[in-house]
């Protein structure tokens, strides 16, 4: 529950970025950057259906843990 919170914020952030950047005239390189912001916008909505979809069915979320094999991996 406290990562729907944390998600939230981010997707308001991102989404006052996405919208100001619209009000703005046009800039060169601007026009490069919107569609990539605004796939960040689509990501964290997923995000934020999935930890809905976990809320309501009563599951937790939890991180893989890290193998011995991994770790020598990333060379930890």
């Amino acid at each position: 529950r406290e990562a729907v919170q944390d998600v939230e914020f981010c997707l308001a952030c991102v989404d006052g970025v996405y919208r100001s950047l619209q009000e703005l005239q046009y800039l060169p390189g601007i026009g490069k950057k919107m569609p990539a912001l605004k796939g960040t916008l689509a990501k964290i909505e997923g995000i934020l259906y999935e930890l809905a979809l976990l809320s309501h069915g009563g599951l937790r979320a939890q991180a893989p843990a890290i193998s011995d094999e991994t770790q020598q991996d990333a060379g930890w």
